[in-house]
């Protein structure tokens, strides 16, 4: 094989190792974040039910709640 050539194979395999490196690195990335909004979006809906059962009220009360939070 000439050097022209070694030189391309050098360069293609480089080039599939870091495409692969970049797919394993985003499926971790995203996996971790995946499983971080999933645990947050439990825990929200955990607040819900609890503040529900503690804090209940009419939808006045509620209406006027929500407008005077986004105040």
């Amino acid at each position: 094989m000439n050097k022209v050539n070694q030189h391309r194979t050098k360069r293609l395999a480089a080039l599939v190792y870091e495409k692969g490196l970049r797919a394993q690195i985003k499926e971790e990335i995203e996996s971790k974040y995946e499983k971080r909004i999933e645990y947050l979006i439990g825990a929200n809906n955990e607040l819900m039910k609890e503040l529900e059962l503690r804090e209940p009220m009419n939808n006045e009360t509620y209406d006027y709640n929500w407008k005077q939070d986004m105040l």
